[in-house]
């Protein structure tokens, strides 16, 4: 697949902050995967994590937790266990939420860095993994976002959204320079272990993205977008699941609000 975006970044700066980096060494990643009847999308996303590329990272674990599957997801990862013995899978055969599924990873994290792909995304290319890591040399850092860009569409109402999504993924880089919460889609994410050891995201709460946002800089960590970690999303391809994820969004920041306090607000602003 060959997608081509022409973006133009503005660079980082970081504010106030200690540039102390860490070692060059190699850094642990585990990679969790929550799931929910994804049957013709993990093949594609597992086949991109197996093909990165990079001296500055080693991937422990690739976890794939069926989250309530029906379909043949399981059945699929575990053909992906034969060969490589690194991919893990969780199938208890219940329901949790993808909140509960990723506090459970927290809690059981032995890698430096832990990364979350939506099911239903694909690496743009071999260097994602090795970009986020690179975030992580400031010790300061403790939480990174990727940089989502919508896959083509072929319906009219996908064309439209898909458009709205490429402006808004090139314009969000320009707010604070990328440092905003907009940078840090669930999509992909990574958190630090010293960071992720403390988080546990409650179940109510709207959007996880957000709440992680906030738990880092509430705990003292730097968010940092890794521009160059880029993967494809698949936008809504009807006006009602559009709406719908519109409609989560907007409540997102009131959800917010009422477990941080209203010194979130400016940031959505």
């Amino acid at each position: 697949m060959k997608v081509h975006y022409k973006i133009i970044f503005t660079k980082t700066k970081m504010k106030n902050q200690s540039n102390t980096k860490i070692s060059k060494k190699v850094i642990s990643v585990t990679i969790g995967i929550p799931a929910h009847n994804e049957q013709n999308n993990i093949g594609k996303l597992l086949d991109s994590i197996l093909a990165q590329k990079g001296s500055n990272f080693k991937i422990e674990k690739i976890i794939v937790a069926c989250d309530g599957c029906s379909d043949k997801t399981a059945g699929i990862v575990k053909s992906y266990i034969e060969k490589n013995s690194n991919v893990k899978l969780i199938n208890d055969g219940k329901r949790l939420g993808q909140a509960a599924r990723l506090n459970n990873f927290y809690k059981a994290l032995t890698s430096e860095v832990f990364i979350t792909f939506d099911a239903d995304v694909i690496l743009a290319d071999q260097n994602v993994v090795s970009e986020i890591v690179k975030a992580f040399r400031n010790n300061n850092v403790g939480l990174v976002g990727g940089f989502d860009i919508p896959l083509p569409q072929k319906t009219v109402i996908g064309k439209i959204l898909q458009t709205r999504e490429s402006f808004w993924s090139t314009m969000k880089t320009k707010i604070n320079n990328g440092d905003n919460i907009h940078s840090h889609p669930g999509c992909v994410s990574a958190g630090r272990k010293s960071f992720l050891k403390k988080v546990t995201i409650p179940l109510n709460i709207v959007a996880n993205d957000h709440y992680l946002y906030f738990e880092a800089l509430q705990k003292g960590f730097q968010f940092k977008f890794a521009k160059k970690a880029q993967i494809y999303f698949k936008v809504p391809t009807t006006f009602r699941d559009y709406m719908a994820q519109t409609t989560r969004f907007r409540n997102s920041s009131d959800n917010i609000k009422k477990h941080f306090g209203n010194w979130t607000e400016k940031y959505y602003q």
